[in-house]
């Protein structure tokens, strides 16, 4: 298939899909990303759930510059100048609503201390079942700050060494209203195992104002009930006077779902969830992320 005159946007997740296993953009794909900039009038977006003050510095480093970049899974957009055009923050009353919450689920009793710090089955070899006590940690994107109850230092190497976590302990839980201004994500990070009764638990509560999602395996991201990857492109693409129909959009994990559902052209990765799969049956199955899949597609569909 080609793209030629009918696409005129591509839209890529990082993680997992653009991004190889070590969180860096291959050779390979870069020029290719290159060549789309320099040979097509082809516009190129970044969709993340990533926070901007990570993928900044990220993009930077690998020398691309995307025309707009969507992060947090659309609480926030920025133009190529890096100028903040979309913001969606959760009300503060709502945050501490929804800490106060998963504070309490995330203690485990003695019970459950005894069978999960057996560390059975992990889903990620980083993430323990049971964590200082807990099952899984709290974090929170507030502007530019990454703030967390217990950070995990192997899991904050995946992200850009200028972006690092704020550890506040247990005064995370006491947070007041005034303290939660500009929140526009929270997250959870735990083994899959508990994080499934979590996003059950904030689903049943919090269903009409946020929104919950696996954006990989230990992690379950939350932002506004009316914030995703598709409302995102869908800003984007009146902002450049295209219909979604006209643009490709490439995902491998359940946040990417909506996009993929928007975008007139959808693929998914080989190492894709395969709930992702299931849910976009219109997509098309490309190669992995650790394979350039989608820097593969893009020349077969461009060049």
């Amino acid at each position: 298939m080609s793209g030629k005159g009918k696409i005129k946007a591509v839209f890529s997740d990082l993680d997992g899909t653009l991004l190889n296993e070590n969180h860096k953009i291959s050779e390979y794909t870069l020029n290719v990303l290159k060549r789309l900039k320099e040979e097509t009038d082809v516009c190129f977006v970044v969709a993340t759930g990533r926070p901007y003050a990570d993928v900044f510095p990220t993009l930077t480093d690998c020398g691309l510059e995307p025309d707009y970049i969507i992060t947090s899974n659309g609480a926030r957009i920025h133009d190529r100048n890096r100028k903040m055009i979309v913001k969606h923050d959760i009300e503060p009353s709502l945050v501490k609503q929804i800490i106060d919450r998963a504070n309490e689920l995330s203690v485990a009793s003695e019970e459950e201390s005894v069978e999960l710090s057996k560390n059975e089955n992990l889903c990620d070899p980083r993430i323990p079942k049971l964590i200082n006590g807990r099952k899984f940690t709290l974090n929170m994107y507030q502007e530019a700050d990454w703030v967390v109850d217990m950070g995990i230092p192997e899991v904050a190497a995946a992200y850009h060494p200028k972006f690092q976590y704020k550890d506040i302990g247990s005064k995370f839980y006491s947070l007041s209203e005034a303290d939660l201004q500009n929140v526009h994500e929270l997250y959870f990070l735990g083994d899959n195992s508990n994080l499934h009764p979590l996003k059950a638990q904030l689903d049943a509560q919090f269903s009409q104002q946020v929104t919950t999602t696996f954006s990989i395996p230990f992690i379950v991201d939350c932002v506004l009930a009316s914030v995703n990857k598709g409302r995102a492109i869908t800003d984007v693409c009146e902002r450049l006077g295209l219909n979604v129909s006209e643009v490709a959009a490439f995902g491998d994990g359940m946040n990417d779902e909506k996009m993929l559902a928007t975008a007139g052209y959808s693929f998914t990765m080989a190492n894709a969830n395969p709930d992702l799969v299931a849910a976009v049956p219109k997509a098309t199955g490309i190669a992995s992320n650790e394979e350039d899949g989608v820097a593969k597609q893009l020349e077969k569909l461009f060049f």
